[in-house]
């Protein structure tokens, strides 16, 4: 296995942070990953040994806002911006590894991303694989960020707020939440805009669910108390039943990827990828 990093410039000239973990042998795809809130690329060092292992490449990048980007911490314009960042980095995908199939990967922040771009923007991926997204989460009941957000969202787009995330919720092992908090990388950091924004992508993830159009592995941990496992079923509901494959994690928290078991979740992802 090889890793390489590069960085991009998005369509509004902001410098994004990319990596890629490399199959010592011939590609079998490329899985393209969108991360969660507060953390970065960094932190996906096992999935990319995993993938890389069973002959994927797997590349993502740091969101405009987080981890090595560029940009106001935990900021975005609008849903858009984001939906236009997927775009610009799946065109550098494109000319990186041409010729090779290629697959959304997202994470609970990133998953909402992948879950609400996909089936708006159509873009040219074999399939999406989706986990802990937080369609339903804590980040509801707090009423008044809620209420900041979609007001001040408007007129304060850039007001910074606190996204309240307990790290000891991400995963049953306790290491993971001390290497997050002694993460220079990571942070709590959101602003107004990217609360309003990513409400948005919510709602339009649940709208076009039932026109989701591609191959979808959803996956969540039954004990997440980040995002609601139930969101995950509300969605599956909604999305055609030809194209969803839904796996409910018994007993895990919100990263599957760093559970303790979490070799156990990526031959569940790379089964799916080989199949696809």
């Amino acid at each position: 296995m090889d890793t390489t990093e590069w960085k991009w410039k998005t369509s509004d000239g902001l410098e994004i942070y990319s990596k890629a973990w490399l199959p010592s042998g011939k590609a079998r795809g490329v899985v393209c990953l969108v991360h969660g809130v507060g953390e970065h690329i960094g932190r996906y060092q096992a999935d990319g040994e995993a993938m890389a292992g069973a002959g994927y490449i797997l590349a993502g990048f740091d969101l405009r806002g987080f981890g090595k980007s560029g940009g106001q911490r935990g900021h975005t314009p609008s849903i858009e911006v984001y939906f236009d960042d997927i775009d610009s980095f799946l065109v550098e995908i494109i000319q990186r590894y041409p010729n090779q199939p290629r697959f959304l990967y997202g994470h609970s922040m990133g998953a909402i991303l992948v879950l609400a771009y996909t089936p708006l923007r159509q873009p040219v991926v074999a399939g999406v694989i989706a986990t802990a997204p937080a369609l339903k989460s804590a980040l509801e009941e707090q009423k008044l960020k809620v209420f900041l957000s979609k007001v001040l969202g408007k007129v304060l787009p850039t007001l910074t707020l606190n996204s309240g995330i307990d790290n000891n919720m991400l995963s049953r092992d306790p290491k993971v939440a001390a290497e997050v908090d002694n993460d220079p990388l990571c942070h709590t950091l959101v602003s107004a805009s990217w609360g309003k924004s990513m409400l948005r992508a919510v709602d339009l993830a649940f709208e076009n669910a039932p026109r989701f159009p591609l191959p979808l592995l959803l996956m969540h941990g039954t004990k997440d108390e980040i995002a609601y496992p139930h969101s995950s079923q509300m969605f599956a509901d909604l999305a055609p039943k030809d194209k969803l494959t839904l796996k409910m994690w018994d007993g895990f928290k919100h990263e599957l990827h760093t559970d303790p078991e979490k070799a156990d979740v990526f031959k569940v992802m790379i089964d799916w990828l080989d199949k696809h």
